[in-house]
């Protein structure tokens, strides 16, 4: 907090003027960023500033108001044969001439923890103790001000990489994901769930939102998803198997529905733009033959014993598959014999079972890389 006296050294929007709240949607740490450098140059009565952040011994440039980016080089080559960046790690400041540009600087550090931040305030000739007492105070004032937006802005860069990473995570996945919010528009949906809309067979997407084709199903499946919706408004109803349902969608083109399984959000939804509903969409006619090539690489079956397990995985009897790869049927059981010894299992639904439930669900798995 700055004291009566150094607020009167501060031009009076400065040291009165009341920070705009950091919570604000419609900001970015970009603009708070810009707002806090062009303050401290316009504040300070310098020429330019430079502002610094230090990794270990080396410092680089967040910032600048009043220089070109061709100044910028030459002058951080000066910089850093200066005496104070090798102080920098201590908080305090000092006055350095910038030989190479010919203008006096001003040195302001800040240090929160082990993080640093350096700002250089630049003027052509060394300025009146009154200015740079000036320019000083404002640097104390915003140098933290500075320090808590380059946090806020490391943090939702992290936050971006993850929803980033996330999404592509996603749209590998077979499955297919939507997510709703508490007033029901998408507000994010996978490749699979976009493929399977597109389709017009069981679901589709209307406007902003997800309904099935058939009105009967689309009734159900909106009741559904208000059942869920409303549980995530209010967990507290202490009804746990509200916020699950499953439904089996129907479809023209397939005898086999599409089962969908709504999840409430883990969060309550506080607006209506909040994530509140979770939707899983599977498709029941989906192949898990081609699937079954990765799982079975990584029991180190053969390309022969492979094809035997991908054809029964798909639904074949042992004859049928037999008979799609000319194999003679004797052949073809001791075939089934290695196999069950390979996978440790006895019986062909035991095998069945072992490589669905360890079946990668990706949406393309040609680049899948197993190492046995």
């Amino acid at each position: 907090m700055l004291s009566r006296g150094e607020q009167m050294l501060l031009p009076h929007k400065l040291a009165h003027q009341p920070l705009k709240p950091l919570h604000a949607a419609h900001r970015s740490t970009d603009q708070d960023l810009v707002w806090a450098l062009r303050a401290l140059h316009k504040w300070s009565g310098a020429e330019f500033v430079l502002l610094l952040a230090w990794r270990g011994r080396t410092a680089q440039v967040i910032a600048h108001s009043g220089l070109s980016d061709a100044e910028i080089p030459p002058m951080m080559k000066d910089i850093m044969q200066r005496p104070f960046a090798r102080w920098s790690d201590q908080a305090g400041e000092e006055e350095e001439w910038l030989q190479d540009s010919g203008r006096s600087a001003q040195v302001c550090n800040f240090r929160k923890g082990e993080k640093r931040i350096t700002a250089v305030i630049g003027f052509r000739t060394p300025p009146k103790p009154s200015i740079s007492r000036r320019a000083s105070v404002a640097s104390q004032f915003l140098l933290p001000i500075v320090m808590e937006f380059m946090e806020i802005q490391r943090r939702l860069l992290n936050e971006q990489r993850r929803c980033c990473d996330l999404s592509q995570a996603l749209d590998r996945l077979s499955v297919g994901v939507f997510l709703l919010s508490s007033s029901r528009e998408i507000l994010f949906s996978n490749r699979a769930a976009k493929r399977l809309s597109q389709q017009h067979d069981g679901i589709r997407i209307s406007g902003n939102s997800v309904s099935a084709v058939s009105l009967k199903d689309a009734i159900r499946l909106q009741v559904g998803i208000d059942h869920v919706a409303a549980y995530n408004a209010n967990p507290s109803s202490g009804d746990n198997q509200r916020g699950f349902l499953g439904l089996a969608i129907s479809r023209k083109e397939s005898a086999r529905p599409l089962v969908v399984n709504i999840v409430s959000a883990n969060a309550p939804a506080r607006l209506p733009t909040d994530p509140a509903v979770i939707m899983f969409i599977s498709d029941s006619d989906a192949d898990f033959s081609a699937a079954s090539a990765p799982v079975c690489k990584l029991f180190g079956l053969s390309p022969v014993e492979s094809k035997v397990v991908c054809h029964l995985v798909g639904g074949k009897t042992l004859l049928e598959t037999a008979d799609i790869l000319h194999i003679k049927p004797q052949t073809i059981r001791a075939y089934l014999k290695q196999i069950f010894a390979k996978t440790d299992t006895n019986r062909q639904s035991d095998l069945v079972r072992l490589v669905i439930t360890s079946l990668i669900p990706v949406d393309d798995r040609s680049d899948i890389d197993i190492v046995a």
